[in-house]
Order: structure tokens, then sequence, then C-alpha cells
């Protein structure tokens, strides 16, 4: 049973981003969880990379 008042206008409108997002999110904590250490590092090092490389793009 879903309350409605836990349902906001975004969740009504957008409802596929979010279950996209969460989708996503679950997707890469599955490739991470049998990660080494010296692999985990590697990662977040790229994934900062990334993001500072989008967000300079915004610019």
């Amino acid at each position: 049973m879903i309350l409605l008042q836990s349902i906001t206008p975004d969740f009504v409108l957008y409802d596929s981003l979010y279950e996209s997002k969460e989708y996503i999110k679950d997707e890469i904590a599955s490739l991470l969880k049998d990660c080494d250490a010296s692999s985990l590092r590697l990662i977040t090092k790229l994934i900062k990379s990334v993001l500072e490389e989008q967000e300079t793009n915004k610019k």
C-alpha cells in the first residue's frame, strides 16, 4: 500500500527517473561488492575524473 503523503509531484511526473537511478545504483553496488581495495581506489579515481569532466563541460 502506497501512502499518498509520501508521494511528491516530482515522483509522479518523473517516476521513471527515480526507478532508473535506483536500478543503476544497485547495479553499481553489485559490480563493486567483490572488488578488492586496489580496484575500488582505481574506480573511485575514475568516477571523480568523469564527474569533474562533466562539470567542466557544463560551464
